[in-house]
Protein backbone atom coordinates (compact mmCIF):
# COMPACT_ATOMS: atom_id res chain seq x y z
CA UNK A 1 0.00 0.00 0.00
CA UNK A 2 2.72 2.36 0.69
CA UNK A 3 4.36 1.59 -2.46
CA UNK A 4 0.97 2.71 -4.17
CA UNK A 5 1.23 6.12 -2.03
CA UNK A 6 4.73 6.50 -3.41
CA UNK A 7 4.21 6.27 -7.01
CA UNK A 8 1.01 7.95 -7.05
CA UNK A 9 2.60 10.86 -5.57
CA UNK A 10 5.40 10.52 -8.16
CA UNK A 11 2.98 10.62 -11.10
CA UNK A 12 0.29 13.00 -9.23
CA UNK A 13 0.79 16.06 -11.97
CA UNK A 14 0.38 13.67 -14.70
CA UNK A 15 -2.98 11.99 -13.50
CA UNK A 16 -3.88 15.57 -13.17
CA UNK A 17 -3.33 16.40 -16.06
CA UNK A 18 -4.41 13.42 -17.99
CA UNK A 19 -7.81 14.04 -15.60
CA UNK A 20 -8.29 17.56 -16.87
CA UNK A 21 -7.77 16.70 -20.51
CA UNK A 22 -10.52 14.07 -19.93
CA UNK A 23 -12.69 16.80 -18.49
CA UNK A 24 -12.29 19.44 -20.91
CA UNK A 25 -12.99 17.02 -23.94
CA UNK A 26 -15.99 15.80 -22.73
CA UNK A 27 -17.10 19.50 -22.24
CA UNK A 28 -16.15 20.62 -25.93
CA UNK A 29 -17.77 17.42 -27.28
CA UNK A 30 -20.99 18.21 -25.14
CA UNK A 31 -21.00 21.92 -26.11
CA UNK A 32 -20.11 21.80 -29.98
CA UNK A 33 -21.77 19.77 -32.17
CA UNK A 34 -19.03 18.60 -34.45
CA UNK A 35 -16.85 17.79 -31.83
CA UNK A 36 -19.67 15.48 -30.36
CA UNK A 37 -20.17 13.78 -33.57
CA UNK A 38 -16.53 13.67 -34.45
CA UNK A 39 -16.38 12.03 -30.77
CA UNK A 40 -19.32 9.48 -30.99
CA UNK A 41 -17.72 8.67 -34.57
CA UNK A 42 -14.30 8.07 -32.97
CA UNK A 43 -15.84 6.06 -29.98
CA UNK A 44 -18.01 3.68 -32.31
CA UNK A 45 -15.10 3.01 -34.82
CA UNK A 46 -12.90 1.94 -31.71
CA UNK A 47 -15.60 0.29 -30.05
CA UNK A 48 -15.87 -1.70 -33.41
CA UNK A 49 -12.40 -2.60 -34.04
CA UNK A 50 -12.66 -4.05 -30.17
CA UNK A 51 -15.57 -6.21 -31.04
CA UNK A 52 -14.35 -7.10 -34.21
CA UNK A 53 -11.35 -8.16 -32.45
CA UNK A 54 -12.71 -9.89 -29.37
CA UNK A 55 -15.38 -11.84 -31.83
CA UNK A 56 -12.43 -12.81 -33.65
CA UNK A 57 -10.65 -14.52 -30.88
CA UNK A 58 -14.16 -15.96 -29.73
CA UNK A 59 -14.49 -17.86 -32.83
CA UNK A 60 -10.67 -18.92 -32.98
CA UNK A 61 -11.40 -20.64 -29.26
CA UNK A 62 -14.15 -22.34 -30.44
CA UNK A 63 -13.31 -23.82 -33.75
CA UNK A 64 -12.42 -26.98 -31.50
CA UNK A 65 -15.93 -27.43 -30.98
CA UNK A 66 -16.84 -26.48 -34.81
CA UNK A 67 -14.80 -29.12 -35.79
CA UNK A 68 -16.23 -31.90 -33.64
CA UNK A 69 -19.67 -30.35 -34.68
CA UNK A 70 -18.48 -31.29 -38.59
CA UNK A 71 -16.92 -34.57 -37.80
CA UNK A 72 -20.40 -35.76 -36.42
CA UNK A 73 -22.26 -34.63 -39.16
CA UNK A 74 -19.23 -35.72 -41.81
CA UNK A 75 -19.60 -39.44 -40.17
CA UNK A 76 -23.41 -39.24 -40.20
CA UNK A 77 -23.60 -38.12 -44.03
CA UNK A 78 -20.99 -41.16 -44.91
CA UNK A 79 -23.16 -43.69 -42.89
CA UNK A 80 -26.29 -42.41 -44.61
CA UNK A 81 -24.35 -43.03 -47.92
CA UNK A 82 -23.17 -46.38 -47.25
CA UNK A 83 -26.68 -47.42 -45.89
CA UNK A 84 -27.94 -45.94 -49.24
CA UNK A 85 -25.67 -47.42 -51.58
CA UNK A 86 -26.25 -50.81 -49.69
CA UNK A 87 -29.73 -50.19 -50.58
CA UNK A 88 -29.10 -50.06 -54.21
CA UNK A 89 -26.67 -52.45 -54.61
CA UNK A 90 -29.45 -54.74 -52.99
CA UNK A 91 -32.15 -53.58 -54.99
CA UNK A 92 -34.13 -52.21 -52.52
CA UNK A 93 -35.63 -49.16 -52.50
CA UNK A 94 -38.04 -49.08 -49.66
CA UNK A 95 -36.20 -46.88 -46.25
CA UNK A 96 -36.00 -50.29 -44.82
CA UNK A 97 -32.22 -52.27 -45.33
CA UNK A 98 -29.29 -53.31 -43.32
CA UNK A 99 -26.42 -50.89 -42.64
CA UNK A 100 -22.63 -52.88 -43.39
CA UNK A 101 -20.46 -50.31 -42.86
CA UNK A 102 -20.60 -47.41 -40.08
CA UNK A 103 -18.30 -44.54 -39.82
CA UNK A 104 -16.93 -42.98 -36.31
CA UNK A 105 -15.02 -40.33 -35.93
CA UNK A 106 -11.28 -40.06 -33.93
CA UNK A 107 -8.49 -38.05 -33.51
CA UNK A 108 -5.34 -39.04 -33.97
CA UNK A 109 -2.76 -37.99 -30.99
CA UNK A 110 0.36 -39.53 -32.20
CA UNK A 111 1.96 -40.47 -35.41
CA UNK A 112 5.47 -41.21 -36.97
CA UNK A 113 6.03 -41.04 -40.94
CA UNK A 114 9.73 -40.89 -40.65
CA UNK A 115 10.13 -44.99 -39.88
CA UNK A 116 9.49 -48.41 -42.18
CA UNK A 117 7.29 -49.55 -39.83
CA UNK A 118 4.85 -46.31 -39.26
CA UNK A 119 1.47 -46.22 -36.57
CA UNK A 120 -1.07 -44.36 -35.51
CA UNK A 121 -2.76 -43.64 -32.33
CA UNK A 122 -6.41 -42.72 -32.22
CA UNK A 123 -8.42 -41.23 -28.78
CA UNK A 124 -11.05 -44.21 -28.95
CA UNK A 125 -10.60 -47.36 -26.93
CA UNK A 126 -12.66 -50.39 -26.26
CA UNK A 127 -15.07 -47.94 -24.33
CA UNK A 128 -16.22 -46.44 -27.83
CA UNK A 129 -16.20 -49.89 -29.60
CA UNK A 130 -12.79 -50.11 -30.96
CA UNK A 131 -11.66 -53.49 -31.82
CA UNK A 132 -8.77 -54.87 -33.65
CA UNK A 133 -9.12 -54.77 -37.67
CA UNK A 134 -10.83 -51.74 -38.25
CA UNK A 135 -9.63 -49.73 -40.80
CA UNK A 136 -9.12 -46.27 -40.68
CA UNK A 137 -9.75 -43.82 -43.34
CA UNK A 138 -9.92 -39.59 -43.72
CA UNK A 139 -12.06 -37.41 -45.70
CA UNK A 140 -9.78 -38.01 -48.90
CA UNK A 141 -8.56 -41.31 -48.89
CA UNK A 142 -7.53 -44.85 -46.53
CA UNK A 143 -4.68 -43.75 -43.72
CA UNK A 144 -4.95 -47.56 -42.19
CA UNK A 145 -5.91 -50.08 -39.96
CA UNK A 146 -6.27 -50.36 -35.83
CA UNK A 147 -4.41 -53.43 -34.55
CA UNK A 148 -4.13 -52.46 -31.27
CA UNK A 149 -6.83 -51.28 -28.75
CA UNK A 150 -6.44 -50.77 -24.60
CA UNK A 151 -9.68 -49.30 -23.22
CA UNK A 152 -9.44 -45.71 -23.99
CA UNK A 153 -7.00 -45.28 -26.83
CA UNK A 154 -5.76 -47.52 -30.26
CA UNK A 155 -2.75 -47.92 -31.89
CA UNK A 156 -2.73 -48.49 -35.83
CA UNK A 157 -0.63 -49.67 -38.75
CA UNK A 158 0.04 -46.38 -41.18
CA UNK A 159 -0.18 -46.80 -45.15
CA UNK A 160 3.83 -45.74 -44.63
CA UNK A 161 4.51 -49.32 -43.01
CA UNK A 162 6.28 -51.95 -44.92
CA UNK A 163 3.52 -54.78 -43.54
CA UNK A 164 0.79 -52.75 -44.92
CA UNK A 165 -1.14 -54.87 -48.11
CA UNK A 166 -4.25 -53.32 -49.22
CA UNK A 167 -6.39 -54.51 -51.97
CA UNK A 168 -7.57 -52.15 -54.35
CA UNK A 169 -8.89 -51.90 -58.14
CA UNK A 170 -8.37 -50.05 -61.28
CA UNK A 171 -11.35 -47.23 -61.14
CA UNK A 172 -11.96 -47.66 -64.65
CA UNK A 173 -11.93 -51.16 -65.57
CA UNK A 174 -12.32 -52.62 -61.72
CA UNK A 175 -8.88 -54.76 -61.91
CA UNK A 176 -7.93 -56.34 -58.96
CA UNK A 177 -4.56 -55.60 -57.47
CA UNK A 178 -2.13 -55.36 -54.28
CA UNK A 179 -1.07 -52.69 -53.02
CA UNK A 180 2.01 -51.93 -50.89
CA UNK A 181 4.41 -49.80 -49.32
CA UNK A 182 8.57 -50.18 -49.98
CA UNK A 183 9.17 -47.04 -47.85
CA UNK A 184 11.19 -45.85 -50.67
CA UNK A 185 9.13 -42.44 -50.94
CA UNK A 186 6.31 -41.19 -48.10
CA UNK A 187 3.75 -41.11 -50.22
CA UNK A 188 4.83 -43.31 -53.31
CA UNK A 189 2.96 -47.11 -53.18
CA UNK A 190 3.09 -49.97 -55.70
CA UNK A 191 0.29 -51.99 -57.20
CA UNK A 192 0.97 -55.41 -58.43
CA UNK A 193 -0.68 -57.66 -60.16
CA UNK A 194 -3.07 -56.07 -62.24
CA UNK A 195 -3.01 -57.02 -66.22
CA UNK A 196 -2.42 -55.34 -69.37
CA UNK A 197 -6.17 -55.62 -70.71
CA UNK A 198 -6.99 -53.05 -67.71
CA UNK A 199 -5.15 -50.02 -69.83
CA UNK A 200 -4.38 -48.31 -66.57
CA UNK A 201 -2.68 -44.76 -67.40
CA UNK A 202 -1.23 -42.06 -65.90
CA UNK A 203 -3.82 -39.33 -63.97
CA UNK A 204 -5.56 -43.21 -63.16
CA UNK A 205 -7.29 -43.51 -59.81
CA UNK A 206 -6.86 -46.12 -57.25
CA UNK A 207 -10.03 -47.45 -55.25
CA UNK A 208 -10.38 -50.08 -52.44
CA UNK A 209 -11.92 -53.51 -54.12
CA UNK A 210 -14.62 -54.08 -51.14
CA UNK A 211 -12.74 -57.51 -50.63
CA UNK A 212 -11.89 -57.21 -47.47
CA UNK A 213 -13.94 -55.91 -43.88
CA UNK A 214 -11.42 -53.20 -43.55
CA UNK A 215 -12.99 -50.59 -45.96
CA UNK A 216 -16.05 -50.55 -47.96
CA UNK A 217 -15.66 -50.65 -51.71
CA UNK A 218 -14.96 -47.59 -53.90
CA UNK A 219 -12.98 -45.33 -51.05
CA UNK A 220 -10.05 -43.24 -52.91
CA UNK A 221 -6.81 -44.77 -52.21
CA UNK A 222 -4.67 -43.41 -54.94
CA UNK A 223 -3.47 -41.70 -57.79
CA UNK A 224 -0.90 -43.52 -60.68
CA UNK A 225 1.97 -41.77 -61.41
CA UNK A 226 3.53 -44.09 -63.29
CA UNK A 227 2.46 -47.01 -65.40
CA UNK A 228 4.55 -49.63 -67.77
CA UNK A 229 4.50 -52.58 -68.86
CA UNK A 230 6.74 -55.30 -67.05
CA UNK A 231 9.24 -56.49 -69.91
CA UNK A 232 8.24 -60.16 -70.92
CA UNK A 233 5.27 -59.81 -68.38
CA UNK A 234 1.62 -59.48 -69.32
CA UNK A 235 1.31 -57.29 -65.84
CA UNK A 236 1.95 -53.32 -64.97
CA UNK A 237 4.41 -51.66 -62.81
CA UNK A 238 2.34 -49.21 -61.69
CA UNK A 239 3.15 -46.19 -58.81
CA UNK A 240 0.35 -44.05 -56.76
CA UNK A 241 0.68 -41.62 -54.88
CA UNK A 242 -1.74 -41.76 -51.95
CA UNK A 243 -4.86 -39.29 -51.72
CA UNK A 244 -4.93 -39.10 -47.97
CA UNK A 245 -3.86 -36.67 -45.47
CA UNK A 246 -1.14 -39.23 -44.54
CA UNK A 247 1.62 -36.68 -43.25
CA UNK A 248 -0.69 -34.46 -41.13
CA UNK A 249 -3.38 -36.47 -39.84
CA UNK A 250 -5.53 -35.00 -37.57
CA UNK A 251 -9.07 -35.75 -37.99
CA UNK A 252 -10.35 -39.50 -39.55
CA UNK A 253 -12.92 -41.72 -39.40
CA UNK A 254 -12.56 -45.77 -38.03
CA UNK A 255 -14.74 -47.80 -40.41
CA UNK A 256 -16.83 -50.40 -38.28
CA UNK A 257 -18.39 -53.59 -40.45
CA UNK A 258 -21.28 -54.68 -38.62
CA UNK A 259 -20.72 -58.59 -39.93
CA UNK A 260 -16.81 -58.18 -39.76
CA UNK A 261 -16.52 -60.78 -36.78
CA UNK A 262 -18.46 -63.17 -38.31
CA UNK A 263 -16.89 -63.05 -41.61
CA UNK A 264 -13.40 -62.86 -40.35
CA UNK A 265 -14.54 -66.11 -38.05
CA UNK A 266 -15.58 -68.00 -41.04
CA UNK A 267 -12.76 -67.24 -43.04
CA UNK A 268 -10.18 -68.01 -40.75
CA UNK A 269 -11.50 -71.68 -40.60
CA UNK A 270 -8.57 -73.95 -41.25
CA UNK A 271 -9.08 -76.46 -43.85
Amino acid sequence: MRNLFLFIKQFYPLFLFLFLEIIAFILISGSNAYHHTTFVNSSHKVTGVFYEKQDNITEYFELKQVNEVLEAENAMLRNKISRFKTLADSGKVDTVGKVVYEFWPANVINHTTQKKYNYFTLDKGKKDGMVEGMGVIDSKGIVGMVTNVSNNYSVGLSMLNNNARTSVKHKKSGAIGLMRWTGNDVLTHYVEDITKTAKVVIGDTMVTSGYSTFYPEGIAVGIVTKSELREGSNFYDIEVRLTSNILSLEKVYVVNHHDKIELDSLENIPE
